[in-house]
């Protein structure tokens, strides 16, 4: 009699323990109200703060590569100031272009100013041969690269330019105009990238410079009549006697 109780009380409990097993198991696949945790969202990035009419940064370089050295921005000078890399097709692309209107500006106080700042770092331990990368780059371009390039190894200037101006990708350029105010930023292949630099430097082109250039124009014709006057003054005593010249 006793291991029948005792048996009836084992099966008992096996029953208890398999239904709360089974309750539990129910109870895991029930669905709940509770929606699946979504990503917690991208913060938006920061306004930028360095724009068209905000003061330009000041120019801090490692190196100057090429090219008389920028130490400032002077008053009544138009400036391009272009963020590029030795490994960028889009800014190899613009480097002729870049020339052109360096050659086409000079004279109205164009200056243009190329700044490595992206340059790739060796493998882990290798040494560090950027800057040599960009003078061999720099070498090989000859003429078609004939403007200052400077070289930003610790980029100090892309952290005071692209970072506060928003810019993460290259080439970038920025028109400093002649108040050292930034005139425009965006990238040198853009279409109205021509007529922003133009739009800067007539902005603060002085009226004299147009009209030396106007004279400048007029002086050169009276040079050349003034010359050829010359010419025919000392040929004339060789002139050929004619019987009009003969006296009557």
């Amino acid at each position: 009699m006793p291991n029948h109780r005792r048996f009836a009380r084992l099966t008992i409990a096996s029953a208890l323990l398999c239904a709360t097993t089974l309750g539990l198991s129910a109870a895991a696949h029930q669905p709940t109200n509770q929606r699946p945790q979504q990503p917690a969202p991208r913060k938006p990035a920061p306004a930028p703060t360095l724009k068209a009419g905000s003061v330009a940064p000041a120019l801090s370089v490692d190196e100057w590569v090429k090219g008389q050295p920028v130490q400032k921005f002077e008053q009544g000078k138009v400036y391009i100031v272009e963020f590029w890399a030795t490994w960028c097709p889009p800014c190899i692309k613009a480097i002729p272009h870049l020339t052109e209107l360096q050659s086409k500006h000079k004279e109205d106080g164009l200056t243009v100013i190329g700044v490595a700042g992206a340059e790739r770092a060796s493998a882990q331990g290798g040494p560090d041969r950027r800057l040599q990368g960009v003078q061999q780059f720099v070498n090989t371009q000859g003429k078609k690269m004939d403007y200052p390039v400077a070289y930003d190894g610790d980029r100090t200037m892309w952290n005071a330019w692209m970072t506060p101006a928003g810019r993460t990708g290259i080439p970038s350029s920025f028109i400093v105009g002649g108040d050292g105010k930034i005139a425009w930023i965006g990238n040198p292949l853009a279409d109205e990238f021509d007529a922003e630099v133009s739009k800067a430097i007539n902005k603060f082109k002085k009226p004299s410079d147009d009209k030396k250039s106007t004279s400048g124009g007029s002086d050169e014709k009276k040079q050349d009549t003034d010359v050829e006057k010359r010419k025919q003054d000392q040929r004339a005593p060789f002139r050929k006697t004619t019987p009009a010249d003969k006296p009557s």
